[in-house]
């Protein structure tokens, strides 16, 4: 089955979705744009799924921060009830290089990282850890400084293929079936990304038909470049604003599509039909050899929130009805984070601070004002996380891993891992798909069960587009 046109797809996409979640309970007299609540019974919680995402089949994980892209899942039921041990390993493969998230559809887990001289995606059985095929280029790419020479973005999954992001900035397509290429675009020949001491980094977002990529061009306007899914031809360029490694982001404020990007010196909204302006803030670190703007914003009903770190914290920019954006608050030194994913449940967003910052301590921090609520000091250092069932899963940098009640009083531990379960330096962030939490590093990659192993674990099956 072809794509569906992108404007058809991401119509019929908003109207299921609020045809599903009519009646849902919201957080505020404004979130007429995100599903409330999970189905747990005892407490509820809102993680802000968006209603044009909230038809998303369970059980997969098909983009770098999960099926709602906000780092959040509405898998209930999750045990971590390990006590004083180690969380059981349900199989575990070796990997290579590389900082990205491993990507979970259709009891496949997808993986892109680097051996010696070959870059590779595989695939692996979501269920028992086997090999199902493996794709493989040479690569030359050399980290300019001490970090991995490893793919540092994440691909993004359709229903039938893989769009990858290399570390020479080669854009690939593959299919899922068997991992054989269907197109190639050289986009350092194309657009020459500014150079930077490390590879490209912003992982691509697939919506519909349509393929948004943070490129960093400095050929023209090529900031942001989108690509027709299917073929790779590229349908516009935008802005001339350097390059950053957080991914672009899509939302419908007010009935109005937005396609929300995080360069190297502004936060800005841009028209996903044609890449227009819909309304920019200069916000980020001042830029240097190892600072640059690395996080992901999120989008709180018609609020979006960016952090940048060491230094400037975080901002907040409401979207207008007219589409014009509005500053809500900037708060220096609540939440800097450096490289480590932020996400939000219910009237608060979490993340780590920077290590200049209370020596990258865990914090939540009001969505409201700014403000920050608690902190919670750990040998996690500067983690990532997802948020599930009423909890914080968090991963250290060092591989030590925790698990957060969602409290708001003060921060409760559920379980604290009494050694490392993975290996230095673990900086990519956590997946999860059918009660299976992948985590890993770049030698291994584990999938540790939250729950008992059954038939009804497996996953739906995907969406022909998204």
């Amino acid at each position: 089955m072809t794509h569906m046109p992108y404007q058809i797809a991401i119509r019929v996409l908003t109207l299921f979705a609020i045809l599903v979640v009519s009646g849902c309970p919201s957080s505020s007299s404004n979130s007429t744009s995100s599903l409330g609540t999970n189905d747990k019974t005892e407490n509820t919680f809102n993680y802000h799924v968006r209603l044009e995402f909230a038809n998303q089949p369970k059980g997969n994980w098909p983009a770098v921060y999960g099926p709602y892209y906000n780092s959040t899942s509405l898998e209930t039921g999750l045990n971590v009830d390990w006590k004083d041990q180690l969380p059981p390993i349900l199989w575990k493969a070796e990997v290579g290089l590389g900082y990205n998230v491993p990507l979970i559809q259709d009891n496949r887990v997808y993986i892109h990282d680097r051996i010696k001289d070959e870059e590779r995606i595989v695939c692996f059985d979501a269920n028992t850890g086997s090999e199902h095929w493996k794709h493989t280029w040479t690569t030359t790419y050399k980290c300019d400084v001490d970090y991995s020479n490893g793919p540092y973005a994440t691909p993004a999954l359709g229903s039938k293929h893989i769009y990858a992001f290399t570390t020479e900035s080669k854009l690939i397509c593959l299919s899922l079936d068997d991992g054989q290429p269907v197109w190639t675009r050289d986009l350092q020949a194309d657009y020459e990304p500014q150079h930077l001491p490390f590879p490209v980094g912003a992982s691509p977002l697939l919506i519909g038909d349509r393929l948004y990529v943070n490129v960093g061009g400095t050929k023209g306007d090529s900031s942001i470049v989108a690509f027709n899914a299917t073929n790779g031809q590229t349908l516009w360029t935008a802005l001339n604003d350097g390059r950053s490694f957080a991914s672009p982001l899509y939302a419908i404020f007010h009935g109005k599509p937005h396609l929300v990007v995080f360069t190297d010196k502004y936060l800005s909204s841009l028209n996903p039909d044609d890449g227009s302006k819909h309304w920019s803030f200069e916000f980020g670190v001042k830029k240097t050899d190892l600072r640059f703007n690395n996080v992901t914003p999120i989008m709180v009903d018609n609020r979006v929130i960016a952090t940048a770190g060491p230094g400037p914290g975080s901002i907040a920019i409401d979207v207008q009805p007219d589409g014009s954006g509005k500053e809500a608050w900037r708060e220096r030194r609540n939440l800097d984070s450096q490289f480590n994913n932020i996400l939000s449940v219910d009237d608060s967003f979490y993340g780590f601070t920077s290590s200049r910052n209370s020596q990258a301590e865990y914090r939540r921090v009001s969505v409201q004002d700014g403000k920050v609520l608690w902190g919670y000091t750990s040998d996690l250092y500067r983690g990532t996380q997802l948020a599930a069932d009423g909890k914080l899963f968090l991963l250290g940098e060092s591989g030590d891993f925790s698990v957060l009640e969602v409290n708001n009083s003060e921060p409760k531990v559920l379980y604290e891992s009494p050694s490392p379960i993975l290996s230095k330096p673990s900086y990519s962030a956590p997946a999860l798909a059918n009660k299976k939490l992948y985590l890993r590093d770049e030698t291994q990659l584990i999938c540790i069960p939250l729950a008992p192993v059954t038939t009804e674990n497996q996953s739906s099956p995907s969406p022909d587009s998204l």
